[in-house]
C-alpha cells in the first residue's frame, strides 16, 4: 500500500541570495512552520481556456501560459525568525553594534589560554568592556555573558574569562551583548541621559532612534544603578563621546546616579530602520532583497522530493500580539521562478543549519514594555492594551515580460505599515488624542530565553475610536494606527535587537 506525504514530515529551509534569482550552495537554515502554516509553495497558474464557436459546442483545451510565485509561511516569532527574515522585511542592512561592524559570529574554534579567545572568520576586532554571549556550544563555559579583554584581532575574540577548548558544532553562535562600563564609569545625570569619564560611546555602534536597556540586575546588583528604578529600556535621541541623551525611559527621572562603586551594563545588539531608496545602497537600502527557498516533502519508499523557490522577496509581513498568547508572523512573498518537484536535491539545503535561537516570544511578562506617548510631551495616551497587531507591506510585484516564464524580477514599492490596537478606556485621552489629531508614538520590547526584539513607531496618527460596552466588562477601544515618517529623523519604523535581556 502507498503511503501519502504526512504533513508533519514536510520541511522548508531558506537562504539569501548574493544575486537575485540565483539559488546559493551556501547559507541556508531550516525553518519552523506552523501546522497550515505552509501555503503556495507552488506555481500558481495562469490558465487560458478555449471556447470557440464551433458546431461541435464544446470547450477546446486551453493552455497554461505563465504563472504567479507567491508562497505565504506562518511561524511562531522567535529570535531565529528575525535574525533570518529583518533585513529583508527593511529592505535595508542591519546596522550592528559593539564596534566591528558585526554583531553576530560563527566561531570555528574555542580556546582557553590568557586570555582565552573564539576564533571567527572576520571583524572579531570588538573593544575591551563590550560584552558577549555564547550560545550552542558544546562546553557551557563557552555559554553565557563575557566580558572582552583588551586587544581582539579580526579573527580573534578574546576574553579574560576561562573558557574550554573545543570545536564548536554547526550553528553555534557569539553575538554582541553590550558593554560593561568601568567601575564607576557610567552614570545617569539629572536628566535621565547616560553619561561616561573614560568610555567613548561613539566607538560602540550605536545609532540615533536604537533602543538600549540600563543595567542588569538579574545577573548582580553591581551591574545595575542604586537608585531604584533606574533600569529598562530607553530609546537613543543623541550620541555623543561621553553622553547619550535619551527620549522615552522606562523610568522616571528623578535625581542624578554615578554609578560610583557599580560596573554597569548596557544592553544592546543591533537595529534596523528604513532608509530612503540608494541604487547604490551606501546608505544601506538593500534593491532586491531575496531568498531561495526548498520545501521538501517526503514520498513513499523513502523518496523525497523537491521544490525550489528562488528570487523571492517579502510583500508583506503581519505581526498578531495577541492577550496571554504567542506571537505569530505571517510572512507573504512574491518571487521570480518556481521548479517542478524533482527528486534530485540541490546543493546546500542538505547541510542547513537546525534553529537554535527557538524560544517563542509570548505577549505576558515577557513583554516588558508596550505604550502609546505623546510625541511632543511624552505623556501617556493609552498604556494597557489588550491587543496589538502591526501589518507590513512592501508593495511588491512581479515584473513580467513576453518571452520569460515566472517573473522577470521583483519591483519594490512605498513602505507601508499599519496597525490597530485595542485599549482599555481608562479616561478620554485616547478619545482627545483621537479628535485633535495628536501625533503619537507606539513601542514595545519583547524578551525570551534567547534575547528579545524592541519595534519602534516614532510618528503615529491614530484613527477610529469604536468603544465597546459590554456588561460586567472594561470599556475597550477599537483603534486604527497610521504610522507615518518622523520628519526629524526620516524614521519610518524601526527594530532594536537584543541578544540577552534579563
Amino acid at each position: 500500500m502507498t503511503q501519502p506525504v504526512q504533513s508533519d514530515s514536510v520541511g522548508v529551509t531558506m537562504a539569501r541570495e548574493a544575486t537575485p534569482g540565483t539559488q546559493p550552495t551556501t547559507g541556508w537554515v531550516q525553518m519552523q512552520p506552523n501546522q497550515g502554516g505552509i501555503v503556495k509553495f507552488r506555481r500558481q497558474n495562469i490558465v487560458v481556456e478555449r471556447h470557440i464557436l464551433s458546431p461541435n459546442l464544446t470547450p477546446e483545451a486551453g493552455e497554461v501560459v505563465g504563472y504567479d510565485v507567491q508562497p505565504e509561511l506562518t511561524m511562531d516569532l522567535t529570535k531565529d525568525v528575525l535574525d533570518n527574515w529583518l533585513e529583508m522585511t527593511f529592505r535595508s542592512t542591519l546596522k550592528h553594534s559593539g564596534g566591528s561592524g558585526l554583531s553576530k559570529f560563527f566561531p570555528t574554534a574555542v580556546t582557553n589560554g590568557v586570555p582565552s579567545f573564539w576564533t571567527v572568520a572576520a571583524s572579531g576586532a570588538l573593544p575591551a568592556n563590550v560584552l558577549v554571549r555564547g550560545s550552542g556550544f558544546t562546553n557551557a563555559a563557552n555559554n553565557g555573558l563575557h566580558v572582552l579583554a583588551a586587544g581582539s584581532t579580526a579573527t580573534s575574540i578574546k576574553t579574560n574569562d576561562a573558557l574550554v577548548t573545543e570545536v564548536p558544532p554547526a550553528g553555534a553562535i557569539l553575538t554582541v551583548a553590550g558593554v560593561q562600563g568601568a567601575s564607576g564609569d557610567l552614570g545617569l545625570d539629572a536628566s535621565g541621559n547616560l553619561t561616561s569619564t573614560v568610555l567613548d560611546f561613539t566607538t560602540l555602534g550605536l545609532n540615533v532612534e536604537q533602543m538600549v536597556y540600563i543595567g542588569d540586575p538579574t545577573s548582580g546588583a553591581a551591574f545595575a544603578f542604586a537608585t531604584a528604578g533606574y533600569v529598562g529600556p530607553a530609546i537613543i535621541a543623541a550620541i555623543a563621546a561621553h553622553k547619550i541623551t535619551f527620549k522615552r525611559r522606562a523610568w522616571t527621572v528623578g535625581s542624578a546616579d554615578t554609578g560610583v562603586g557599580k560596573t554597569i551594563r548596557i544592553l544592546f545588539q543591533a537595529m534596523v530602520q528604513n532608509v530612503p531608496i540608494d541604487p547604490t545602497g551606501a546608505n544601506g537600502y538593500l534593491l532586491q532583497p531575496t531568498t531561495s527557498l526548498e520545501v521538501a516533502e517526503p514520498g513513499s519508499a523513502g523518496s523525497t522530493d523537491y521544490t525550489y523557490l528562488n528570487g523571492v522577496a517579502i510583500g508583506g509581513m503581519d505581526l498578531d500580539v495577541s492577550l496571554e498568547s504567542k506571537v505569530t508572523v505571517k510572512i507573504t512573498m512574491v518571487g521570480r521562478v518556481v521548479g517542478l518537484p524533482t527528486s534530485a536535491r540541490s546543493s546546500g539545503p542538505s547541510t542547513a543549519l537546525t534553529p537554535l535561537q527557538t524560544d517563542i516570544f509570548t505577549t505576558g511578562a515577557n513583554m516588558p514594555d508596550i505604550r502609546i506617548l505623546a510625541a511632543a510631551d511624552e505623556s501617556r495616551i493609552s498604556a494597557e492594551l489588550n491587543k496589538l497587531t502591526v501589518s507590513y507591506k512592501n508593495n511588491a510585484k512581479a515584473r513580467k515580460q513576453l518571452g520569460t516564464a515566472g517573473a522577470a524580477d521583483v519591483m519594490f514599492g512605498e513602505y507601508l505599515p499599519t496597525g490597530t490596537a485595542d485599549a482599555y478606556m481608562l479616561d478620554n485621552t485616547l478619545t482627545k488624542a483621537i479628535d485633535n489629531n495628536t501625533s503619537a508614538t507606539l513601542d514595545f520590547l519583547m524578551k525570551s530565553a534567547d534575547g528579545g526584539f524592541a519595534l519602534d513607531f516614532p510618528l503615529v496618527k491614530i484613527r477610529k475610536r469604536d468603544k465597546t460596552y459590554a456588561a460586567g466588562s472594561a470599556v475597550m477601544q477599537a483603534c486604527d494606527l497610521v504610522f507615518d515618517r518622523d520628519p526629524t529623523t526620516g524614521v519610518l519604523w524601526a527594530c532594536s535587537l537584543f541578544s540577552y535581556l534579563p
